[in-house]
């Protein structure tokens, strides 16, 4: 019996199993506090089909939009591990995906767990592998509970990323849509762009629940709302929804 057995046996509660799939692409370099600091280094840098230009990143007072998510993910795990309902119920998983996807750690109670290192952002923005391995990840947890007899809320998807996907995601997006009509899997996604086709894009991955996360604020945002929500559906067994960019139902 492996540790991840044992622990379930040691805790009978009902569980809200959950995979993070955050976009590590080039493109999460992109400067989101501390424009003031910014040096260019004259170089253009090619990444997710567009040239941008490169900045100097070594002053402390310059954040990325990948910097404000570790820090703000990181806070988001705490505050689950300090809400009783929460702690008992919710378990993760979390894939980071740029060319390919990568499984940062493994799935166990987020209150057990050390936060998962992430790679430096780098490569092209591919989402429908990254979904996909979610997607298989998420089903063999629920085998595990139905082997141990252990009960479980409804899986959840929180997707973080800019859109700019360069492969052809028509396929999982309908599998997502198929998943939520059937009320399977409940899909958080969360714009990291202010671009209206990267929004549309993202917004396509959810029958339900939209979100802006396009700066600093609102990533910090993002990750309040998420914890808040884990919370609430670990001690009522109801889930929320967002009925538009932002403004999520009842909350």
């Amino acid at each position: 019996m492996n540790q991840y057995i044992r622990n379930l046996s040691m805790n009978r509660s009902k569980r809200l199993p959950i995979c993070f799939c955050i976009d590590c692409s080039g493109s999460m370099e992109r400067v989101v506090e501390g424009f003031e600091y910014c040096v260019e280094t004259g170089r253009e840098c090619f990444i997710d089909g567009e040239y941008s230009k490169e900045v100097r990143d070594d002053n402390p007072n310059i954040k990325t939009a990948m910097d404000i998510v570790k820090s703000s993910f990181e806070l988001c795990y705490e505050e689950i591990v300090n809400e009783e309902h929460a702690a008992d119920a919710c378990e993760s998983i979390t894939v980071a995906f740029n060319d390919k996807p990568q499984i940062l750690d493994e799935f166990d109670e987020i209150a057990s767990k050390k936060f998962p290192k992430f790679p430096r952002p780098k490569g092209n923005t591919c989402i429908s592998s990254a979904i996909e391995l979610c997607l298989n990840l998420l089903d063999e947890r629920i085998k595990v509970y139905k082997s141990q007899g252990i009960r479980n809320y409804t899986p959840w998807l929180i997707i973080f990323t800019d859109g700019k996907s360069l492969d052809d995601v028509t396929n999982v997006i309908e599998e997502l849509n198929n998943r939520e009509r059937r009320k399977e899997l409940v899909v958080y996604p969360f714009s990291l762009s202010n671009d209206p086709n990267d929004k549309e894009l993202v917004r396509r991955f959810s029958i339900k629940n939209l979100l802006d996360a396009s700066d600093s604020t609102k990533i910090k945002d993002a990750f309040k709302i998420i914890s808040q929500y884990l919370s609430y559906t670990s001690s009522t067994g109801c889930i929320k929804y967002f009925n538009e960019w932002g403004i999520p139902e009842d909350f």
